[in-house]
């Protein structure tokens, strides 16, 4: 039997299927609570560049997701509620708990 290609470039969207693809968590950004200068702002301050700014919209880089350290950087500097990571491999998310307007406001 053949095998199937396997997409390098775009994690699994199920989580049983990442977990089996060594790929750990999931972040999700609400992308209208953090443009312009936050999103930049975000983008720089992740040390395994998991955000990356597309014009004035803040985007997860899907391939970099993996790469977390769970430093918690973004979680403090994003308003309440606007990141969550998803830890695939338990029943924990972390929430994003900065102030209303992010970091700059």
């Amino acid at each position: 039997m053949g095998h199937r290609p396997v997409s390098t470039t775009a994690p699994p969207r199920r989580e049983e299927d990442a977990l089996v693809m060594g790929v750990f968590i999931r972040v999700e950004a609400l992308a209208a609570q953090l443009d312009g200068d936050l999103g930049r702002a975000l983008a720089a301050m992740c040390p395994v560049d998991i955000f990356a700014c597309e014009g004035e919209r803040l985007v997860v880089m899907p391939e970099k997701e993996d790469e977390c350290t769970l430093c918690e950087l973004c979680l403090d500097a994003a308003p309440a509620g606007a990141i969550t990571i998803h830890k695939l491999y338990s029943d924990i998310c972390l929430i994003s708990r900065g102030p209303a307007g992010g970091a700059h406001a």
